[in-house]
């Protein structure tokens, strides 16, 4: 079983706040509740990233 998430709008506000740090953990731990919700163990994480524009400093911190 295999689950993908999005930060959806954590983006916006961390973009507003300047605050980049937290967007990935917070990532992570939705797709592993929504695993552990239906009783499955998570294995792995796949990470990608996707954007329009971003700065190496941005990047960095995700």
């Amino acid at each position: 079983m295999s689950s993908t998430d999005g930060v959806g709008t954590k983006a916006q506000v961390a973009m507003l706040a300047e605050q980049y740090e937290s967007i990935g953990i917070d990532l992570v731990a939705m797709c592993v509740d929504d695993l552990v919700c239906v009783g499955a163990e998570p294995l792995f994480f796949l990470t990608i990233f996707q954007s329009g524009h971003s700065s190496l400093i941005k990047l960095n911190f995700l």
